[in-house]
């Protein structure tokens, strides 16, 4: 399997250094008891630390268009063993409506399409009072992530959130390549 491919590449020890999961996901509001949806989650580098924050009570969903990413979390997440795994590709999102507390989507906001369709269906699968958190890359030149091409500005990203139904969206930097966009689902 070449490197480009290999589910792997996301779990190197140089990664969890550069962008520790824990402390990402800390700056959010994942709470004890959420029902939490790692949409996008590749081979599970924020799964852990995701339900690690919805304990005690918390549960974990995990969706991949890639069997070989949902196989690559099986084998290297502790939170494989209580996470419900679903490989589908999106949209729709394949979860019944207000399904979770917390929807997390890190470095993948630029590969939906079409965007406000995949919005939308998160914020149906949302439950009222909801969050959406995506965190992905910065419309700066980079080593790794996407081309410029494929990425989002932040306030065009802001912009998708509120018309999928959104409120209280906010925007910020992560610092010089990333950015993350929230809202909430308030009804």
């Amino acid at each position: 399997m070449s490197r480009r491919r290999d589910p792997l590449r996301f779990l190197s020890p140089e990664r969890y250094e550069k962008e520790p999961p824990a402390a990402l996901v800390g700056r959010f509001d994942v709470r004890s008891g959420d029902r939490v949806l790692d949409l996008g989650c590749g081979p599970g580098f924020f799964s852990d630390a995701l339900l690690d924050a919805a304990m005690p009570g918390g549960a974990l969903a995990v969706l991949d268009a890639s069997e070989e990413m949902i196989e690559a979390f099986m084998a290297h997440s502790p939170a494989a063993a209580a996470a419900r795994t679903v490989t589908a590709k999106v949209p729709p999102v394949p979860f019944d409506d207000a399904s979770f507390d917390f929807v997390w989507a890190a470095h993948v906001l630029h590969e939906f399409d079409p965007l406000p369709v995949v919005l939308a269906e998160v914020f149906r699968v949302l439950a009222p009072g909801g969050r959406l958190v995506c965190v992905d890359w910065a419309p700066v030149p980079t080593e790794h992530g996407p081309s410029l091409s494929k990425r989002i500005r932040p306030e065009a990203a802001a912009e998708f959130l509120k018309e999928a139904g959104f409120e209280r969206v906010k925007w910020g930097a992560i610092g010089r390549e990333k950015y993350y966009v929230r809202g909430v689902r308030l009804t």
